[in-house]
């Protein structure tokens, strides 16, 4: 059997995690002390950035529902989404104002999305998944759902880069691992122009399974992780997880 390369990470029968790390199977909270990976300066800053994408990405989920919240309450699009219209009806409309006021604040997170987030078919949507004023309320609901997904894969990109330096103990290879996620699992459907069921990160990389569907088979083993491999450890072979 093949020898499990360093980084690779197990997880044991009861549930503990292990790291490959100098030929020896190690806890993975062992892998620094204080608490917080020991990592390079270029690594620290890639991870402050992905979290303050992912306070961003927070922010513009909130702003969404808040849009749709007045826009349930105040019609828009057609004849009265015209910029002249509009900006009349926000003089006399405090909703209409809001609303303005969000898209602008929305508009420029939005476009630019973290780098190494998503696909590049995925930023195409997601830079075009504004509201407005001047588009009516069904088209909103549409665009909001969009805004949001590409705004959640923001989110968990920063918090799969927290996890992988956890377990790793450096960012070396993460991009790499979560490009291929990225790929496999898009966040849209470009043919349909909606958001797709994407496979979760942590269940895509073994983290975690899947809970049992209504009526399916409980308990026995877990299913195999994705590229998983046996792995002998002393008198035991466990499964091992890519590293995620």
């Amino acid at each position: 059997m093949a020898q499990a390369p360093e980084g690779t990470v197990i997880k044991l029968q009861d549930g503990s995690t292990r790291v490959k790390r100098g030929g020896q199977w190690i806890p993975a909270g062992n892998l620094f002390q204080g608490g917080a990976p020991k990592l390079e300066p270029q690594e620290r800053t890639q991870l402050k950035e992905a979290r303050q994408r992912a306070q961003t990405a927070t922010g513009t989920i909130n702003q969404l529902d808040r849009f749709m919240t007045v826009n349930r309450e105040t019609p828009t699009g057609e004849f009265g989404g015209l910029p002249i219209v509009r900006n009349v009806r926000a003089m006399f409309d405090p909703n209409v104002a809001e609303m303005n006021s969000i898209v602008e604040r929305l508009t420029p997170a939005q476009r630019e999305p973290g780098s190494g987030v998503m696909s590049d078919a995925d930023i195409k949507m997601y830079r075009a998944s504004v509201v407005g004023v001047d588009k009516p309320g069904p088209a909103n609901t549409r665009i909001s759902a969009l805004g949001k997904a590409g705004a959640s894969r923001e989110r968990d990109y920063a918090a799969y880069l927290d996890y992988y330096a956890k377990v790793n103990g450096t960012l070396n290879g993460a991009q790499e691992q979560w490009d291929a996620y990225a790929a496999a699992e898009p966040v849209y459907d470009p043919t349909a122009g909606t958001v797709r069921k994407a496979t979760p990160w942590r269940q895509y990389f073994g983290i975690e399974t899947p809970a049992p569907s209504a009526g399916g088979r409980q308990g026995g083993a877990a299913p195999p992780s994705r590229g998983g491999t046996a792995v002998k450890v002393g008198n035991q072979t466990y499964t091992v997880r890519e590293k995620p």
